[in-house]
């Protein structure tokens, strides 16, 4: 009687493990990610996405494009992870935090790149640019010598 409880068991436990495993297929990730928008009022005809690669000493670019004529460019390109990157443009950069598969939509406006940028749809990116603006606005407040 004490052999059968333990194969009881561990037939019992087969059995469980049989009936809980399913076949699904298993689903990649989306790695392609677009980021597109309007660069209004540029004297600046390009702009340049530039990231962290894995381990995080190595830079990596991602993307450079003109400006058409309107302002407007599209970039695509494949992450792996979720990527910090930078927005350059008119020797400004933007913050962003990019995942795979993301489809972010930026408007800017070129006469204050970083005071107007804002990120269509991304919460995440929206508070980066604010802390962004915030930081440098102390800085300059901060920053300038006293008057005597």
């Amino acid at each position: 009687m004490k052999k059968s409880i333990p194969a009881f068991w561990y037939i019992s436990l087969l059995l469980f493990l049989i009936v809980s495993c399913e076949n699904e297929p298993l689903e990649l990730p989306e790695t392609k990610t677009l980021i597109e928008g309007t660069i209004r009022y540029s004297s600046d005809p390009a702009i340049e996405i530039i990231g962290y690669n894995y381990p995080a000493t190595a830079i990596r670019e991602f993307g450079k494009q003109q400006l058409d004529s309107s302002g407007h460019f599209i970039l695509e390109f494949e992450i792996s992870g979720p990527t910090q990157m930078f927005l350059g443009h008119m020797k400004t950069q933007a913050k962003m935090y990019v995942q795979p598969g993301d489809h972010l939509s930026i408007k800017a406006d070129g006469r204050g790149f970083i005071e107007t940028i804002n990120f269509e749809g991304s919460e995440i990116n929206n508070y980066l640019s604010d802390k962004q603006r915030i930081k440098s606005a102390v800085e300059v407040k901060y920053n300038t010598p006293l008057s005597a």
